[in-house]
């Protein structure tokens, strides 16, 4: 639904309720993030929105542009979480 400009600007898509777990996307990303991958899934779109958070831009914006930028932000979002991981591990152990 466009505003009288043409654009999105100002329109709140309609989406579940936080305590609807009703959409099995929602259900899924919140086992996968909960239990560090051990259950549920990433959905294909997850990646994008991240990706385009860690390059402080909008996800249509990210879209537009080669998708070299999108692998190189989930590269490095990766690799930090890997980083935080291995972190955590030597703390355990000393």
């Amino acid at each position: 639904m466009a505003n009288t400009h043409g654009t999105c600007e100002g329109v709140t898509p309609k989406l579940a309720s936080a305590g609807n777990d009703a959409d099995p996307e929602i259900v899924a990303l919140g086992r996968y993030l909960g239990m560090d991958g051990k259950m549920g899934y990433v959905p294909d779109w997850y990646y994008l929105i991240r990706a385009a958070d860690r390059l402080h831009c909008t996800p249509w914006e990210l879209l537009e542009q080669s998708i070299y930028w999108q692998d190189i932000a989930v590269k490095a979002i990766s690799a930090e979480n890997r980083g935080v991981d291995i972190k955590a591990q030597r703390n355990k152990h000393t």
